[in-house]
C-alpha cells in the first residue's frame, strides 16, 4: 500500500502554499518531500524548492487518500507527534547558516508538517562514499563549518545528540548544514532538561555509552561531552570512509588508530579525535570550543621528511714534493783481494714430495669462531617472551581498571554487565558482583550468586546477609 503523498498534492501552510514534487526519503518517523512554493509572502515566493517534513510513523499509521490514520496505539502515536511538532518549534527559533533554515509549522491531513530550506548537494555521507574517504585538509575545513554550528547550538542550552555525516547536508556555497533534531534536548541554564525521560540512544558508533542511560538528572552541568563524543566519530568517518566503532568496543579495545594513521593523517588531528572519543567522561574532550582549539594547533606530519643524502666530497691533495739533497761525497773504491776456491758440495739428498691430502677428509680447523647469531636467539627469544608477557598483563589489567572506573561513575546495572562481560576473571569482580546486587531489581538472583561463589568468606559477607 503507498504511504507517502502522490506528486501534485497541494499543502496549504499559514504563510505559503505548497505542491509536492517527489519523495525525497523516508524514516521511522517521517517523511521528507521535496516541494515547490506556490503562493506566499517573503522573497521565497515565486515557486522557490523547499522540503516538507511529514510525521508518519510506518508502524503505527496507514494512508486514506491524502489523510493520515492511526491504529490503535493512538496514545503513542500522539506523543511522537508533540516531540515532532517540538523539533520544528526548536529549529524554527534558531538562525546560524550552519544550521536548515526552518520556515514554518502547519497541520493538515490529521498530521503535521513543517518546511525548511532544500539543499540540494546531498549529505556528507554521500559525499564521503562518493569520494572513498576526504583528505586531512578537505576534511578539516568541512569539519569547521560542523563545529561552529554546534558551538552555536550548545550556547543556546540544545544538545543535537544525533550528529553523524547523514544528517550533515552538503550546500552549494561548498559549507555545510546540520538536520534533523528528532533526539534533540533543550536544556536550562541549570544543565537541567525539559523532561526527565531518557534523551535516546542515539547511532551506533557515533553515541557515547552513557547516552543510552541518561535522562538528564543528578546534573548540574550542560553534558556537551554526548555531542562532542559524536563530532570526533564524524571526524574519523570523514578521514577514513569507515564506520567508527560502537562504545562499548572503544572502551575495551581502544580507538583504531591505525586505520586513521594508514591514510597521513597527523599525529594532532588522532590526538584530538582519540581525546574526543574518551570513554570515561571525565577524560573526554568538554566543549567543542576546546576540540576546535585542539584542532588548530600547528601541523605536526606523522612521518618526518627524509633529508637527502649529501654527495661524498672528495679532497684533493697536492703531492708533497720533497727538496733534493745534495749528493755526499764518495769515497774511492778499495780494490778488493782475490777470494780463494771453494770446495765442492757434496750433492744433497732429495726431498720426498708431500702426499697432498684427499678432499674428501675434511681439514681440522685449528681455530674456532664464536657464533654471535646462536648466542643471540637464545638470549633474545626469552627476552622478546618477557616483553610480550609484561604487554599483555599491562592490557589486561588496564582494560579491567578503565571498566570498573566506568562502573564507579555511572553507578548502574548495565555498567555492572559490562564489567562482568570483559572482565569475567577480573580481580574486581567481587566488588562489582556486590554492586550489581544493589542495583538490580533481581537482587535475590544476585545475592545467591555471591555466596555460592564467596560463601562466608567474601569481603561483603556481612553486608550480603543483611540484605
Amino acid at each position: 500500500m503507498k504511504t507517502d503523498l502522490s506528486s501534485g498534492i497541494t499543502l496549504k501552510g499559514s504563510a505559503y502554499t505548497y505542491r509536492i514534487e517527489r519523495t525525497l526519503g523516508s524514516g521511522t518517523f517521517g517523511i521528507t518531500y521535496l516541494a515547490t512554493i506556490l503562493s506566499g509572502a517573503g522573497a521565497l515566493d515565486g515557486k522557490v524548492h523547499v522540503c516538507i517534513k511529514e510525521f508518519f510513523m510506518h508502524d503505527v499509521n496507514g494512508r486514506e487518500g491524502s489523510a493520515v490514520t492511526a491504529s490503535t496505539k493512538n496514545g503513542l502515536w500522539n506523543d511522537y507527534r508533540k516531540k515532532f511538532e517540538r523539533e520544528a518549534r526548536r529549529l524554527a527559533a534558531i538562525k546560524h547558516p550552519g544550521v536548515v533554515q526552518v520556515l514554518e509549522a502547519f497541520n493538515q491531513n490529521n498530521t503535521s508538517y513543517y518546511s525548511m530550506e532544500y539543499l540540494g548537494g546531498g549529505s556528507l555521507d554521500g559525499y564521503i562514499k562518493k569520494k572513498g574517504h576526504l583528505t586531512e585538509p578537505e576534511a578539516l575545513r568541512l569539519f569547521k563549518h560542523v563545529t561552529d554550528a554546534m558551538s552555536y547550538l550548545h550556547a543556546q542550552h540544545m544538545l543535537h545528540l544525533d550528529l553523524k555525516p547523514g544528517n550533515i547536508m552538503m550546500k552549494d556555497d561548498g559549507t555545510t548544514a546540520i538536520i534533523d533534531f528528532g533526539l534533540a534536548k533543550q536544556f536550562d541554564s541549570n544543565g537541567n532538561p525539559e523532561s526527565s525521560s531518557t534523551i535516546g540512544a542515539g547511532t551506533p558508533g557515533y553515541a557515547p555509552i552513557e547516552q543510552a542511560h541518561y535522562n538528564g538528572e543528578n546534573r548540574t552541568a550542560f553534558p556537551a561531552t554526548k555531542d562532542v563524543y559524536a563530532l570526533g566519530a564524524t571526524l574519523f568517518k570523514m578521514l577514513t570512509g569507515q564506520r567508527p566503532p560502537e562504545g562499548s568496543q572503544v572502551l575495551n579495545d581502544g580507538l583504531p588508530t591505525d586505520e586513521l594513521h594508514r591514510y597521513g593523517v597527523s599525529q594532532r588531528t588522532v590526538s584530538a579525535i582519540e581525546h574526543a572519543m574518551e570513554p570515561m567522561v571525565a577524560r573526554r574532550t568538554p566543549t567543542v570550543a576546546a576540540l576546535a582549539n585542539e584542532l588548530a594547533q600547528p601541523y605536526q606530519p606523522t612521518q618526518p621528511v627524509r633529508p637527502e643524502e649529501p654527495e661524498n666530497e672528495v679532497t684533493i691533495l697536492d703531492p708533497i714534493v720533497e727538496p733534493e739533497q745534495p749528493a755526499e761525497p764518495t769515497q774511492p773504491i778499495r780494490p778488493t783481494k782475490p777470494t780463494k776456491p771453494t770446495k765442492p758440495t757434496k750433492p744433497t739428498r732429495p726431498i720426498r714430495p708431500v702426499r697432498p691430502a684427499d678432499p674428501a677428509t675434511p681439514v681440522e680447523q685449528t681455530t674456532s669462531k664464536i657464533n654471535f647469531k646462536r648466542i643471540a636467539m637464545f638470549v633474545g627469544i626469552p627476552v622478546v617472551l618477557i616483553v610480550l608477557a609484561i604487554f599483555v598483563m599491562n592490557t589486561s589489567y588496564m582494560r579491567e581498571r578503565q571498566a570498573f572506573g566506568y562502573v564507579t561513575e555511572a553507578r548502574n546495572i548495565a555498567a555492572c554487565k559490562l564489567y562482568m562481560k570483559s572482565c569475567p576473571d577480573g580481580k574486581r569482580l567481587e566488588e562489582v558482583m556486590y554492586m550489581q546486587a544493589n542495583f538490580s531489581d533481581n537482587a535475590p538472583e544476585y545475592l545467591s550468586m555471591y555466596l555460592q561463589r564467596w560463601g562466608k568468606n567474601g569481603a561483603h559477607s556481612t553486608e550480603i546477609r543483611a540484605l
